[in-house]
């Protein structure tokens, strides 16, 4: 802070009471609205009247009153100045402005009268930089430090987080969002949200539970009951598909806004397409969620995720997953031959059950096989065989897969003991003959996958009393609750009929201890 030269002397004793009312102002660190002491006095008129310059942030404005709120920057202190025609504004450009065109985050040097509270002069303190248009940042778990544009940045003890003029917290800050930072020499004083992020509810969504819901193009989740998602501000058109039924709407996000979308009145109209498989080799075995299919013409199926099994005698079996979602395609079936010394153990896989009978004078000898467990991205196809040989044999064939596209589907499967499965999408391709988007699911598809902790620790959330509590969209319970903890990033919602909705992004490096939060009370919607 600067002293300005005073116009005229002042007699010692008005001199000590400036200083004492200045120290005594300044006294503590928090934060208190309207705490009217900071600045640096320059001049004394009439021996009462004190002019003070500031460097200070622009927490709010209120064009209703005539006013701006101010946090000065090296001590936290927030204060209210008014402003009348005679006050100028300049903003970073050098550009006059009017208090309606000034945006809150921005940092100012500031002259006022602290006596009457009166704002002579504001213009933009153009030694700090300012960062535009970022939606790609990263902030720390202990909050003090953030990185964006390849830069760190260390987060000043009174940093602010603006959105116009709601003060937030760092943890409110959600992927999507765009802000805009105002940093010197690598020190972040204040962030501004130019674009935000709203809420998506949905309702009477019991026919989509378990199905997808895609928001534009860039949100994916799977549908729970009742979810909330947190969404960036905007206009989306939102599709909705379980079991071939698909469902589209048009919604406008806002800013802290939460909307509900009812899918009662979506009809539900199930899709099928036409698939035809090329095998090769010529007359391989396929088998489609678990039955036998024939090659010879096209295989009717819903839209969405299948499983595909393709045998032959010599051969490799292979196991794939396609995404029917065209009303016409081609697809093709290779497999690799086998190995010249591989031991064949298979059975007819025609029906789920299958039942051989040998017999032998040698004798009757009891065996019971249990098959390979298979594992891959995609699912775990198990096998058991329980037979007699040298005698009277008996095989049963069973198996599961859970096939993973962006979720889970259950889908039936069959697999023989001793037999050699790839699940791998080596040598097959899908051709669309009538548009769509029918795909080959690939085996390391980026559906998300939540490892939570397998010692019994969990997330506590505790307050608000009487909030709804939903983690990554999905509703958890009333709080007080919980919920497992799982290491990386956790959103948490907190959501309350008559009350403003709010989302708290989480990291969490460990999943070895309980973690406990409070988070403030929700702000009634007036």
């Amino acid at each position: 802070m600067r002293l300005k030269v005073a116009i005229k002397r002042i007699l010692m004793p008005v001199m000590a009471l400036g200083v004492l009312v200045f120290v005594c102002g300044c006294n503590g660190s928090q934060k208190p609205d309207d705490e009217f002491v900071t600045g640096t006095p320059a001049e004394v008129v009439n021996q009462i009247n004190y002019i003070y310059d500031d460097t200070a942030i622009l927490i709010k404005t209120d064009p209703d009153s005539s006013s701006l709120k101010f946090q000065n920057l090296e001590t936290g202190l927030r204060y209210t100045l008014t402003y009348d025609g005679t006050t100028t504004m300049y903003d970073r450009y050098g550009a006059v402005v009017s208090a309606n065109q000034l945006s809150t985050g921005g940092i100012y040097n500031i002259n006022f009268n602290s006596d009457s509270k009166k704002l002579l002069s504001m213009s933009f303190d153009n030694s700090f930089s300012v960062d535009t248009h970022i939606d790609n940042f990263e902030i720390n778990d202990l909050q003090t430090k953030i990185s964006y544009m390849g830069d760190k940045y260390t987060i000043d003890d009174y940093a602010v987080v603006l959105s116009g003029n709601d003060s937030l917290d760092l943890i409110e800050l959600q992927e999507g969002d765009e802000i805009t930072a105002y940093t010197k020499d690598h020190r972040l004083y204040s962030i501004a949200v130019d674009k935000g992020h709203g809420y998506l509810r949905l309702i009477n969504d019991t026919y989509f539970v378990d199905g997808f819901i895609e928001v534009g193009n860039s949100i994916i989740h799977r549908i729970t009951e009742g979810m909330v998602l947190t969404v960036p501000e905007g206009s989306y058109t939102v599709r909705l598909t379980n079991d071939g039924a698909e469902g589209v709407k048009s919604v406008t996000i806002g800013r802290g806004q939460e909307v509900t979308l009812d899918l009662s009145d979506i009809e539900v109209e199930i899709k099928y397409g036409t698939i035809f498989f090329v095998t090769e080799p010529e007359g391989a075995t396929v088998y489609i969620d678990g039955e036998k299919v024939s090659t010879t013409e096209g295989v009717e199926l819903e839209y969405g995720v299948h499983q595909v099994i393709t045998r032959a005698d010599g051969y490799v079996t292979k196991s794939n997953y396609i995404n029917v979602g065209s009303a016409s395609a081609s697809i093709v079936l290779s497999l690799e031959k086998a190995d010249d010394n591989k031991v064949d153990y298979s059975a007819d896989a025609d029906n789920n059950n299958s039942s051989n009978t040998a017999n032998n004078a040698n004798g009757t000898n009891n065996a019971n096989n249990t098959a390979n467990t298979v594992n891959n991205t995609n699912g775990t196809i198990n096998g058991t065989t329980n037979g007699t040989t040298n005698g009277t044999a008996n095989g049963t064939n069973t198996g599961t897969a859970n096939a993973a596209t962006n979720g889970t589907a259950n889908i039936g499967g069959n697999i023989t003991q001793g037999e050699k499965v790839d699940n791998t999408n080596n040598n097959i391709s899908a051709t669309n003959s009538q548009g769509g988007n029918t795909t080959i699911v690939p085996t390391d598809s980026n559906s998300q996958t939540i490892s939570t902790s397998d010692n019994g620790c969990k997330v506590y959330v505790d307050a608000p009393q009487g909030a709804e509590v939903y983690a990554d969209g999905n509703y958890i319970g009333i709080a007080p609750t919980s919920m497992p903890i799982h290491t990386g990033q956790m959103v948490i919602t907190l959501r309350m009929t008559g009350y403003q909705t709010r989302s708290y992004t989480l990291n969490f490096e460990t999943d070895k201890a309980d973690v406990r939060y409070s988070f403030s009370e929700l702000t009634k919607i007036e």
